[in-house]
């Protein structure tokens, strides 16, 4: 398969819609609805996380979400550990507005995101333990 190049950046993914008006969540097929659901901006972070999706961005006004919302299923929004720019910031707060659980790790994690935190040596269940006790309602 050749290589797709957007601007500088090489993509890190390839991704199909069969459906253009389809929404891009990674990992809805083995979803256990009567779980917490880790929602990620990106696939391999979910891959580390129990009953994870990724919503493919970080926009987290989606039907799916909204959903799973008005179903009364438990998820918790756990965003990238990035600096923060303005769309990013504007989506966190647009989410909190609509009461979704939303979890921003604290300032001791220096990873940029789940597989980083992997990476560097921290077990998935240390991992999901600060989610947890850092999901703000």
């Amino acid at each position: 398969m050749p290589k797709v190049h957007l601007g500088n950046e090489e993509p890190k993914y390839l991704m199909v819609k069969l459906d253009e008006h389809a929404e891009r969540i990674y990992g809805i097929d083995c979803l256990d609805y009567g779980k917490t659901i880790y929602v990620t901006e990106g696939a391999i972070d979910s891959m580390f996380l129990p009953n994870a999706i990724a919503i493919s961005g970080a926009s987290y006004n989606t039907p799916f979400l909204q959903e799973l919302m008005d179903q009364g299923h438990r998820f918790v929004i756990v965003p990238d550990n990035e600096p923060r720019n303005r769309e990013v910031c504007a989506n966190i707060k647009n989410a909190i507005k609509l009461n979704y659980n939303i979890s921003l790790l604290p300032g001791t994690i220096k990873q940029k995101d789940i597989n980083d935190m992997i990476k560097a040596g921290h077990p998935p269940n240390v991992i999901v333990d600060t989610i947890e006790e850092n999901v703000t309602h």
